[in-house]
């Protein structure tokens, strides 16, 4: 198929879940007939070659690079200017947990005029200034599909018109990078990160009782996000493993290693998981998860309310709802099929971009001075 697409997302940042998604989203444009695909890169590449020997990936396939977003440029705003379609997403790009102005750092990507399409997004947390904002916004992306209840209500509320699809991560992407254990060793595998009020020492007594409660003789943390093999994440688990007692190993995620790592993540027996795409895993590959849960969107995976920052004792199942939503790769096979007669974005407001890259300069300014006293 003749057209060129765009894909804005966390891809090649050093995070599984973020590479998992680029991948599906590539799998199902090539399966589309796509040839020409640019995708939004953050220097941590993966194995193209190798993966085009698990997926149907694009002939061409172009990484663009995020730049310095410089108050009064326009660069982020054009560089997918030059394609025909754009996917955005999925994952939780559309929050303000981890910096105020996220939601606009993701949307400056986006340009006005183009069909575009939202897949397996996770909405929020959003602080009410961005829920009142994006709801007075004009439409920025054409059409949005979300990956659960929660972030379709959120979406909702703010007068959007939310669909639900599936995640992007699906049995057929998984199938093809993972397969069963080979070992019959028991192993515990770990899979944290850190969070304000989350105690080292007290995961670390809980990781050793869920240890003793199935029987595993080996505890093995897995570093799903880990940009360049280091980060917060690595600093954490570090600090909570020095405080377990039953024999342990780490290892830390390599995007252009990902079927080891995930091979690896196949010998565990049970798992301690906070991490939303390492509960995906697993629970692909039939293993009990004792989950922590510290966010809605990893609540929902296990069809549980959201009540703060929660370490479940016992075993939990992941909720596969039973409805008809699409997959991601359906919804966006239908939109490639019919791209010229979808809706289009507008774009970020030319007024309201300026004065969110100013906030979002200004703030992130801010950061680093503070880190550097």
């Amino acid at each position: 198929m003749n057209v060129k697409i765009g894909a804005v997302g966390l891809a090649e940042a050093g995070n599984l879940g973020d590479d998992l998604i680029m991948l599906s989203v590539l799998d199902s444009l090539g399966r589309s007939g796509v040839r020409d695909v640019a995708y939004l890169s953050h220097d941590c590449p993966l194995d193209l070659d190798e993966m085009r020997a698990r997926f149907t990936l694009p002939e061409r396939i172009e990484r663009r690079h995020p730049g310095k977003d410089l108050p009064l440029t326009n660069r982020e705003a054009t560089l997918f200017a030059d394609r025909d379609g754009i996917v955005f997403g999925g994952g939780g790009l559309l929050q303000d947990v981890h910096h105020p102005h996220r939601p606009y750092q993701w949307l400056r990507y986006v340009p006005s005029g183009k069909p575009t399409i939202a897949v397996g997004l996770g909405l929020g947390p959003l602080s009410k200034a961005w829920r009142r904002a994006l709801a007075t916004m004009p439409r920025t992306i054409g059409e949005v599909f979300v990956r659960d209840d929660e972030s379709q209500a959120l979406g909702r509320e703010m007068g959007w018109e939310c669909h639900r699809s599936k995640d992007c991560v699906s049995p057929r992407v998984l199938d093809a990078l993972v397969g069963p254990p080979t070992s019959l060793e028991r192993v515990l595998g770990v899979a944290v990160r850190s969070w304000p009020g989350l105690d080292s020492e007290a995961l670390a007594r809980h990781i050793d009782a869920v240890a003793a409660r199935v029987k595993c003789e080996r505890v093995e943390a897995f570093v799903l996000e880990a940009k360049n093999g280091q980060g917060v994440d690595c600093a954490f688990t570090a600090d909570v493993l020095r405080q377990v007692r039953t024999p342990h190993g780490v290892k830390v995620y390599d995007p252009r290693e990902i079927p080891a790592f995930m091979q690896a993540m196949a010998q565990c027996t049970a798992a301690v998981s906070m991490k939303l795409h390492s509960s995906v895993i697993w629970d692909h590959l039939g293993v009990d998860i004792f989950p922590i849960h510290y966010a809605p969107k990893t609540a929902a995976l296990f069809g549980h309310p959201y009540r703060g920052l929660e370490i479940l004792d016992t075993a939990a199942s992941v909720h596969h709802p039973q409805d008809d939503a699409p997959s991601t790769d359906a919804v966006i096979q239908a939109w490639v099929d019919e791209l010229q007669g979808r809706p289009r974005g507008q774009g970020y407001p030319p007024r309201q971009r300026r004065l969110d890259q100013l906030r979002a300069f200004g703030e992130t300014l801010r950061r680093r001075i503070k880190r550097g006293r």
